[in-house]
């Protein structure tokens, strides 16, 4: 391919430069501007531009052959004899076979046989020049034609070359994708919530492909559509929505030359979608990042980076589900007796340091009663309602728990002698809710630390003490502790 063209330039320019000698001695030994030499002059010079636009091959040098002998024919110019020159050229390069040389060698010898004008020298002329003529069209017809096939086979192996170049090049750069990808993943597992995990995906999934921005839509339970909630990156030059309508094609994964969007599934259940725009590679010496293509493997890489993500949000929320079951009361899902002494533990240390903080023993009024006339079913709601109604009534620095069949407990932090308010308040909404058979009523035993003890067990009992005091003095009230209460109950 490269020769035919190198040639191709060649006998053009070797054709004109013919033509323009013929014009040129013609003009020297006297252009007498006659009309039939201008028109075979013009002939001339659309022959050359004719045949330099055509690439090389056996057919186009026979049809020049054949040309150049015509008009040898009729003009009589020894100087155009040097054009056989270009088909014998055109000829030896190009993909003629051994039948083609023996029919291009006919047809020249022919016309030597035919030009020669003494009848003695024609036969030995004719016989010389086929003989050589023959010689040199084989010889060289089968070096060109190694030497073409060299040609060929070098401009193949460089084209293979540039393609296991390029196949090179894409594969480091998803070999680098890839450790990026294991790099962030192992980050995953260092998240402590799942608020870190989604912010941690987000800018991993941006650094993978060096993208220019990276976004979250997620679906709120009972909307119709997703929202974008978080971004990571600059979105300046990207048409970016707001929010993604719930259909098909937008939870598909998708990726072209500007963006990939791959869905999150959590659970069987569709949780959102990630859409990165702007993956970037860098390229020369300098590293200059220009953009690129999303292409297939960046989407199998995304894919399982997303598992990652998605398999270790599922981690977080069994093990948060599984930690609520072991701290949290089933039926009423306050902390279980276990978690709220050792949160009071806690609060020994804390008051040790100066701050304050009260104990709060809740018992429900006659709940047997409820039981027994009721069924166990409504004693269940009974205790549900009273477990909600306490954690409505006191601030989320509280801690609430169930430590007994109908007894609740609550740590009030730092409640500036406010205890006392906080409690009635909870046995007043407790008697207003609505819903129950009859009214809900609770005795309450308050107890301070450092004024009524020191220790987990003092306050606990003394609260404990000043409830039985509350139940013991008509109920449905609250009494704080004082010295002496307990002692009436040995």
């Amino acid at each position: 391919m490269q020769l035919s063209r190198f040639y191709l330039y060649l006998t053009s320019i070797y054709r004109f430069g013919i033509i323009a000698l013929v014009i040129a001695l013609d003009v020297l030994t006297g252009f007498d501007y006659e009309l039939h030499k201008l028109m075979i002059y013009a002939l001339f010079i659309l022959y050359g531009i004719v045949f330099a636009v055509f690439r090389v091959n056996k057919w186009i040098a026979y049809t020049e052959l054949l040309g150049i002998i015509i008009l040898l024919t009729f003009i009589n110019e020894p100087v155009l004899n040097y054009l056989f020159m270009i088909p014998f050229l055109n000829f030896i390069s190009s993909d003629a076979k051994k039948m083609d040389v023996l029919l291009f060698w006919l047809v020249s010898v022919c016309y030597i046989y035919f030009a020669t004008e003494s009848l003695e020298q024609q036969l030995i002329t004719t016989i010389a020049l086929s003989i050589g003529l023959l010689a040199a069209l084989y010889m060289l017809h089968q070096k060109f034609y190694h030497i073409e096939k060299l040609s060929n086979e070098l401009f193949k192996s460089k084209e293979e070359i540039k393609e296991y170049r390029n196949e090179i090049t894409t594969q480091e750069q998803g070999l680098e994708i890839t450790m990026k990808m294991f790099y962030h993943m192992r980050e995953l597992s260092e998240a402590k919530n799942e608020e870190e995990v989604i912010s941690k995906m987000l800018f991993g999934s941006k650094a993978f492909f060096n993208a220019m921005y990276a976004c979250l839509y997620t679906k709120e339970e009972g909307y119709e559509h997703y929202e974008k909630t978080q971004e990571e990156g600059d979105s300046s030059r990207f048409e970016v929505a707001d929010s993604l309508e719930d259909l098909p094609e937008n939870k598909e994964a998708f990726f072209d030359n500007q963006m990939m969007r791959t869905p999150i599934v959590v659970n069987g259940e569709d949780w959102g979608v990630i859409v990165i725009y702007g993956k970037r590679m860098a390229i020369g010496e300098k590293g200059q990042m220009v953009l690129s293509p999303f292409n297939e493997s960046d989407f199998e890489t995304m894919l399982t980076y997303i598992y990652s993500v998605t398999k270790r949000i599922t981690e977080m929320q069994i093990s948060h589900q599984n930690l609520f079951l072991a701290n949290n009361d089933f039926l009423t899902k306050v902390p279980n007796r276990r978690y709220f002494w050792e949160q009071l533990d806690r609060m020994i240390d804390l008051g040790q340091r100066g701050d304050e903080f009260g104990v709060l023993i809740i018992d429900i009024d006659n709940f047997k009663n409820f039981n027994d006339t009721y069924g166990h079913d409504m004693g269940d709601s009974v205790l549900k309602i009273v477990a909600e109604t306490i954690a409505n009534a006191v601030r989320k620095a509280d801690i609430v728990g169930r430590i007994g069949g109908e007894e609740f407990a609550v740590i009030l932090y730092k409640p500036k002698s406010e205890g006392m308010m906080v409690a009635d308040r909870i046995r007043k909404m407790v008697a207003t809710v609505p819903g129950p058979p009859r009214q809900i009523t609770l005795s309450i035993g308050l107890a301070y630390f450092g004024k009524h003890g020191v220790t987990v067990e003092e306050i606990m009992k003394n609260a404990d003490a000043a409830m039985y005091k509350a139940k013991t003095t008509g109920k449905n009230k609250v009494v704080e502790y004082a010295y002496g209460m307990g002692m009436e109950r040995h």
